[in-house]
């Protein structure tokens, strides 16, 4: 795809946006709550001198397979801000999903939901971006248990394309294999297991937490041990054990 810096086959002209209030206002971009054509919608304008990271985030967008990859904020296009090249996305009406862990906890059938959700989510974005930052914090929830996966600022698109899409295969083994595992563990525990200091530096939570089912538990370490080789092999792993687990259930 030929991309232009300035300008995508979504362009929307910065007369059809108005900007609202301020959500977020982050050291890499200030994010707005905003209407395109009167229905709502989030603008991220970047923060002056790190235009080039927000480019980047445009150009993964332009750049996924499918345009509205599932799991993902919706890409409604880009646009200009006082000169500025912003990002158009769509208004998910969510939370993050640390502020909901204890609703959660309490739930068995929305622990399962989610994991599912995130694994199709995560092993889309692993096979065709080069995602810098773990998923705990940047995972959000709605009320009926639907997930969105949001900021893509430290990211870059790979150079690589697999062939086989649906299996998701990692891009970064190493790392990607215990950030899944990573937050399959945070759905079921509250616990963060790894506190990330980088994209290759981490340290093991010293309050791990032991009260987990063996089954779950044994995923979570296949992940963090890098036994599996695609996130299609875990979301079977998932699958069978969900079988499992309503089959009990009855």
């Amino acid at each position: 795809m030929n991309y232009d810096k300035h300008t995508s086959h979504k362009y929307i002209p910065p007369e059809k946006i108005k900007l609202e209030e301020i959500i977020k206002d982050g050291a890499l971009s200030c994010v707005y709550k905003a209407k395109l054509n009167g229905s709502p919608c989030i603008v991220k304008v970047p923060t002056q001198g790190k235009e080039e990271g927000l480019e980047e985030e445009i150009k993964i967008y332009e750049e996924l397979k499918f345009d509205n990859p599932p799991g993902l904020v919706k890409y409604l296009g880009d646009t200009k801000v006082d000169g500025k090249h912003s990002l158009v996305l769509e208004y998910f009406n969510g939370v993050r999903i640390e502020n909901r862990i204890k609703d959660i906890l309490s739930d068995e059938e929305l622990q399962f939901k989610i994991s599912l959700k995130f694994l199709h989510t995560a092993g889309y974005v692993i096979s065709w971006i080069y995602y810098k930052d773990d998923f705990i914090r940047n995972v959000l929830i709605n009320d009926s248990g639907d997930i969105r996966l949001i900021d893509f600022n430290f990211s870059k698109s790979q150079s690589i394309v697999n062939s086989l899409d649906y299996d998701y295969y990692f891009y970064d083994r190493y790392n990607d294999s215990i950030h899944v595992g990573d937050f399959i563990y945070f759905l079921f525990t509250g616990l963060k297991p790894h506190i990330w200091i980088n994209k290759h530096v981490w340290e093991v939570n010293s309050k791990l937490n032991k009260d987990i089912s063996k089954d779950v538990d044994r995923i979570i370490l296949k992940c963090w041990n890098r036994e599996y080789y695609t996130v299609g092999e875990v979301i079977s792993d998932f699958n069978s054990l969900n079988a499992k687990r309503k089959h009990q259930i009855k």
